[in-house]
Parts: structure tokens; sequence; C-alpha cells
């Protein structure tokens, strides 16, 4: 809301903030800017700060103010508040230039670039820290490392525009770095868990888990993602197929085992539900949640007449530990 000053039969308005004032008394009690006993500003110097000299004309005030706005708007993208004006006084100023405006939209603009620097500085300390972890896979990241600072020095500049644009491109570019490394670490552990399972259940695997996890993890530090991935492919296919010949046997083996212990009496019905969950993941299309259904089954409630044939001993609880209904 627009501020109105009071008209004071015997005053002087302050061309500062517009409150009235004693004529005599060379100082606002309002604003507390001194100006001469004629109404006019006292010149001041003017303070160290960024930009053009102190506003004198319309068009500097409206530069000024559009600096301003650039630079709150900076702020936002950036998550911080940034000082600015109130609308009344950018409104006075664009009215009244000749008022004096330009020292206090200096201060405000020093305080507004500041504030954004500031914001600038945090993420790219935030930025280098995300590249110093891709590093250590071998990811280059040294035109990023130059993009930031390239942002850096733009916003110091009072360049709010090319800094946030430099900004929000390294930001994709880092950003889509650690997805493609991400998604490369959750296939090497996802491939890893499912022999790990297949070796607890004593089902035959293509390939000895702790070793094919070391050479898997050496490939992925070296940073050649895009040849990791299809090799981890072509590890979990071959994986798969192993699956194909043994898994519809195992569970076989198993529920003729439960069917046996429920003819002797044996409450084995969680149990063979739980089987059932696990064949329809099979056939569903879900090894890797078969397999490890399977193993918490045989951890958990081993069957009826021992470990199924082929399997390691379970290393879980026995049957009168608590199972899950």
């Amino acid at each position: 809301m627009a501020r109105v000053a009071l008209v004071v039969e015997g005053t002087v308005p302050c061309p500062f903030c517009g409150e009235p004032t004693p004529p005599n008394l060379g100082e606002c009690p309002a604003c507390g800017r001194e100006f001469a006993p004629s109404g006019e500003a006292v010149a001041q110097e003017a303070p160290a700060g960024v930009g053009a000299p102190v506003a004198r004309s319309a068009e500097d005030i409206e530069e000024r103010l559009g600096r301003l706005e650039r630079w709150r708007e900076a702020g936002e993208q950036l998550g911080t508040d940034v000082v600015h004006p109130p609308e009344w006084v950018a409104a006075r100023a664009r009215k009244r230039p000749e008022e004096g405006w330009g020292p206090f939209l200096e201060e405000v603009e020093s305080a507004a670039l500041a504030q954004v620097v500031q914001r600038f500085e945090e993420w790219q300390r935030e930025v280098l820290a995300r590249l110093q972890r891709l590093e250590a896979y071998s990811i280059d990241g040294r035109l990023e490392r130059e993009q930031v600072e390239d942002a850096v020095s733009a916003a110091r500049a009072g360049e709010a525009g090319r800094a946030l644009a430099v900004l929000q491109q390294v930001d994709r570019v880092v950003a889509l770095k650690e997805r493609h490394l991400a998604l490369a670490r959750q296939e090497l552990e996802r491939l890893s868990e499912l022999l790990d399972d297949l070796s607890a259940l004593g089902l035959p695997a293509p390939f000895e888990p702790k070793e094919v996890a070391r050479d898997l993890e050496e490939e992925l530090r070296s940073g050649r993602l895009a040849p990791l991935k299809q090799h981890l492919r072509g590890l979990r296919l071959d994986a798969i197929r192993s699956l194909k010949s043994s898994f519809p046997e195992y569970v076989s083996r198993v529920g003729h085992s439960l069917e046996r212990g429920r003819a002797r009496g044996v409450d084995v019905d969680w149990e063979i539900a739980e089987l059932a969950r696990c064949a329809k993941a099979y056939a569903d299309g879900r090894p890797d949640e078969a397999v490890r259904r399977l193993r918490h089954l045989a951890e958990t409630a081993p069957p009826p007449d021992g470990p199924a044939a082929g399997a390691s001993a379970p290393t879980g609880a026995s049957r009168t530990d608590a199972r899950p209904r």
C-alpha cells in the first residue's frame, strides 16, 4: 500500500520519505536522513557498491529497480529471500526520481547482491561435493568445475541471468551423471543379491557371488558405466537361464516335503502359502522376489523333512520360532 504523507502547515516534506519536518531541523525525524533547510537532499558521498553511479534520473532509477527485481527472482530460484525495496518506495522513486532515491536504492542493491552471491557460493560448495563423489568413480567433472566458477563470477559481477543459466545447466548435467551412477549401482547390487540367494539355497549359479561382486565393483569404480551396464545385463541373463532349470524342481521338492509333513499332522499352512507366493512371483516374471522369498522361507521355517535335496542347510531360526501368519 502506498504511503501517504500528511501536509502540516509550517513544515517541509522530507525528500526521502515524505514525512512533515520542521523547516530548520535539517534532519527527518522519521527516517533520520539529512537535508538542507530548503528541503533539498544533502549531497552525500556514495558508498562503495556495484553498478552505475547514484541515480539522478528516471532512467537510472528504472535500471536499478530492474536489477533489484532480477536479483529477487534469482534469489527465489536459489531458495532464498533477497532484500528488495517496498512497492511504495519503488513507485515513489519512479514518480519522483529528483528526490534523491539513489543512495537508498544503492544500499538495497548492495545488500541484495551480497545475498545472491552468498547463495551462489553455498551452491558452489554443494556442487563441488557432488562432483567429488562422482570423481571417486572416475567420472570426469572438470568441465562442470569450470562452469561453477563461471557462474559464481557472473553472480559477483551482478549478472544474475547468466549466473542462473550456468547454474541450471550444471545442475542438469551433474544430476544426469549421478542418476547413471545410481542405476549402475542398483543393478550391480541386484545381481549380487540374486547370486547370493541362489548360493544360500544351494541352487546352481553360473558365477561365484563374491568374486563377481568384487570384479563388478572394480569396473564400476573405473567409471565405464555404459560397458558395465551391458556386462551386468549379460550376467543377469545367464543367472536367469540357470534359474529356469533349477527353480521349478526345487519348489516341487519343497512342496512334496511340506505335504508329507501335513500328512503327519504338522501345521504347514503358512509354509505352503508362502511357497505358492514364491512360485507366483517367478511365474509373473519377478525371479529376484521369488528367490528372496524362497530363501526367507528356508531360513524361517525349514521343511519338516529337513533341507530340500541339493540345498544348503538354512542359517535362520528353527521351526519353533514365530512365523508371520
